[in-house]
């Protein structure tokens, strides 16, 4: 009786090791141990897919290859003008508190004042972030769970969307794992707002809702890795064309083999950061004094040398300029607007 115990104990133990969830995410994926600074990019690619069989990934993977991908015409190399635009606005960053070291991707008219933004040469091209897995590790014919935790801000929040596109994987052949990457997964910016107990937004001082830095969101899929030959799956981000507006955050990348329960969609979790965190994002809600006299706005808390950006209602920029005193005088067509100077921000209507 006592072997037939101890036998059936074995078995159940060598069972719960067999289909235990192992992590095999590349170690170059976990932001909280890679040093403060740019998180460079490993290449470019001139359109959202590399070619079927592209064997850099393999070939140069130093455990983790991460690759921008974007418009034919523009992301020819990471020395083109927009992928080194963009690539000056990937960092990691250290929030502190429960947050820690991000990887944060800045939008170069982004009123945030965390990260470094994107350069000028940013223009509004859309792209992807693509994570590849390691293909030593990687299961084949078999799902790998993926796991993001992020938040996102914009100078705008909207309840519709956000210029974060959609979470799925491709394989070497560019084919899509899980098939609902076909769906648009729409992120909306007010997932990330401060909210009462009841799910409504708070206002600020000015009326205006805002965003809650301890706001982040977890978002789990489960990937089919087929058995072929070539390179392994990416893990692809898209961003759409209106990024310059936002700054995107991702606390955690995770590639997980034998997941075990469904995966998490969706699902708020709050994470506080550190005090010097916390003080960086709050600056960002420091209003814009202006008055409007018709087609004409006057700017009049700004300060010699501050930057200035008019971004259009879709967050588009259509002119940037450098003060050149206290007060800074614009003329405008009808139409919304968002200006920045430095970290204030104004929403302006020309009637």
């Amino acid at each position: 009786m006592e072997t037939k115990q101890l036998l059936l104990l074995a078995f159940i133990v060598a069972s719960v090791v067999l289909f235990a969830e192992v992590d095999i995410t590349p170690s170059r994926y976990i932001f909280a141990n890679q040093p403060i600074g740019q998180y460079k990019a490993d290449a470019a690619n001139a359109g959202a897919n590399p070619p079927a069989g592209w064997a850099d990934p393999v070939s140069k993977f130093d455990n983790g290859y991460f690759v921008l991908a974007g418009g034919p015409a523009v992301f020819t190399s990471l020395d083109a003008v927009q992928p080194a635009a963009v690539q000056e606005g990937i960092n990691i960053v250290d929030l502190g508190g429960e947050v820690g070291k991000v990887f944060v991707m800045r939008g170069k008219t982004s009123t945030l004042n965390v990260g470094t933004p994107m350069g000028s040469g940013y223009a509004g091209a859309w792209f992807n972030l693509n994570f590849y897995f390691d293909k030593n590790t990687a299961p084949v014919r078999e799902n790998v769970r993926v796991r993001l935790v992020f938040s996102i801000y914009e100078n705008v929040i909207s309840p519709t969307g956000s210029s974060l596109g959609k979470f799925y994987t491709q394989n070497s052949q560019n084919n899509t794992s899980p098939a609902l990457a076909d769906v648009p997964q729409v992120f909306p910016g007010d997932d990330f707002q401060v909210t009462d107990e009841y799910g409504d937004p708070v206002p600020n001082d000015e009326g205006e809702a805002y965003y809650d830095p301890s706001k982040w969101m977890i978002y789990e899929f489960d990937a089919y890795v087929p058995e072929e030959d070539g390179n392994p799956n990416r893990l692809k981000i898209e961003i759409l064309a209106t990024a310059g507006n936002m700054t995107l955050f991702i606390k955690e990348i995770k590639f997980i083999k034998d997941p075990s329960g469904d995966p998490v969609v969706r699902e708020i979790i709050t994470l506080e950061p550190g005090v010097s965190g916390l003080k960086l994002m709050r600056n960002t809600y420091e209003k814009l004094q202006f008055t409007v006299q018709h087609n004409t706005v006057n700017l009049e808390n700004v300060t010699v040398n501050d930057p200035i950006s008019v971004l259009n209602a879709n967050g588009q920029l259509i002119r940037s300029m450098t003060a050149q005193g206290n007060q800074v005088t614009l003329q405008l067509n009808q139409g919304f607007y968002i200006i920045k100077a430095a970290n204030k921000t104004a929403k302006v209507a020309i009637p």
